[in-house]
């Protein structure tokens, strides 16, 4: 059996599907290691994008927060939304989870008073250690999704292959 190197393997994936019958002798160990490194890499490739969109759509994380977070307040322990805002369309889902935060957690942590524009002069000090935790938040929800995604379509296309086989 020829080794097959790893530039070879993504070849083979992406555009050799006739020659897919060289993956049928290999070690299961070797295919699932292949799956994990081309999920870490999607979804490192995914998470650039996902933060770049940012950048690109508004030129900032300031001018996002500015765009889509209505103006609040913390009061006793909880988000106040200004009412006008709740009424805008393209705040309407920033109100949705701020209400849902309100149910589920009690902001005693933030100092009555603290309002966007704190949020937005707190997110400009810490941009670059917000940017590495969005990255890597982004990188494990998009690695999870990935993984699993090709292990259900392996597992899938192993029973249609099953099915085909016996049919014949």
């Amino acid at each position: 059996m020829e080794k097959i190197t790893f530039l070879k393997r993504i070849k083979i994936s992406l555009i050799g599907l006739e020659e897919y019958i060289k993956f049928l002798g290999e070690r299961f160990s070797k295919c699932v290691f292949y799956v994990f490194i081309m999920s870490i890499i999607l979804s490192i490739i995914f998470s650039i994008v996902s933060i770049s969109y940012i950048f690109l759509q508004y030129n900032s994380i300031e001018n996002y927060i500015e765009e889509r977070v209505p103006e609040f307040s913390v009061i006793e322990g909880k988000i106040v939304v200004d009412e006008e805002e709740k009424e805008l369309d393209d705040k309407k889902n920033s109100v949705l989870v701020i209400n849902q935060m309100n149910e589920s957690m009690d902001f005693n942590f933030a100092e009555d008073g603290y309002n966007k524009k704190d949020l937005i002069n707190d997110v400009s000090e810490n941009l670059k250690s917000i940017i590495i935790s969005c990255f890597i938040g982004i990188m494990l929800a998009n690695f999870i999704e990935v993984t699993i995604f090709w292990f259900v379509n392996s597992i899938l296309t192993s029973i249609i292959r099953t099915n085909c086989i016996t049919i014949l």
